[in-house]
């Protein structure tokens, strides 16, 4: 198990992921700075790049959905809010 340092609106907190999840995570965090890098060299871009934590907005959701279709788990984020409503 490791602890992956998060923000989700103003609070910034460590969240318990394992092996397979932290990867997700990472990888969608490393894909959402790079668009926000290469819009920010386009100058469409004035927000902050966080490096040290993921931010844990709509892009990046959005950016964990796709890397999660990828490795083989379709729908599973819009599968847990279904269930939860």
């Amino acid at each position: 198990m490791e602890y992956i340092n998060a923000i989700i609106g103003e609070t910034e907190m460590f969240l318990p992921t394992n092996d397979r999840l932290g990867e997700l995570l990472f990888t969608a965090n490393r894909r959402v700075n790079y668009h926000k890098y290469i819009a920010k060299m386009r100058k469409a871009y004035q927000g902050r790049i966080e490096s040290r934590a993921i931010v844990m907005d709509s892009d990046f959701f959005y950016a964990l959905e796709d890397v999660m279709e990828e490795k083989g788990y379709d729908s599973v984020v819009h599968h847990q809010f279904e269930n939860k409503g």
